[in-house]
């Protein structure tokens, strides 16, 4: 088994285990010996997640969400409506603001449904839901 393999069945890392790693394997015909460095990352999480919204029809609702990640990794935070990944060019009354809200503005009956945050690095990714409710005239 490589060291690689070694370190892909570990389980419960946590960052205490960080640090560098020898394998030996020996028998009869030699050894060998092989090294690699364990990196222990934080996990990506969810810390607010968005709310269940109930709205009138044609007033605004605004979904919160707020992440972390490890430091060393680069953190988007994108926005799905039913399943699908939001686009804002094609949907102008929907708004992802700098603090990675989302605002639905005038809204309407058909933007009733779930909504998720996907907070997303290169190694992992946490989600939150919450539903919209919109209340017709």
């Amino acid at each position: 088994m490589d060291n690689l393999n070694i370190l892909r069945s570990m389980r419960d890392v946590n960052y205490s285990d960080g640090g560098d790693y020898t394998c030996y394997a020996e028998n009869k015909f030699g050894h060998q010996e092989a090294s690699g460095k364990l990196t222990v990352k934080e996990h990506t999480r969810i810390t607010t997640e968005p709310e269940d919204y109930e709205v009138a029809a044609g007033m605004s609702a605004t979904f919160r969400c707020n992440a972390v990640a490890d430091n060393s990794l680069q953190l988007t935070v994108d926005w799905m409506k039913k399943g699908q990944l939001i686009d804002f060019e094609a949907e102008p009354r929907f708004i992802q603001s700098s603090d990675t809200s989302l605002t639905i503005t005038k809204a309407i009956e058909l933007d009733s449904g779930t909504y998720t945050c996907v907070a997303r690095t290169e190694l992992d990714e946490a989600t939150a839901s919450a539903t919209l409710t919109v209340q017709g005239w």
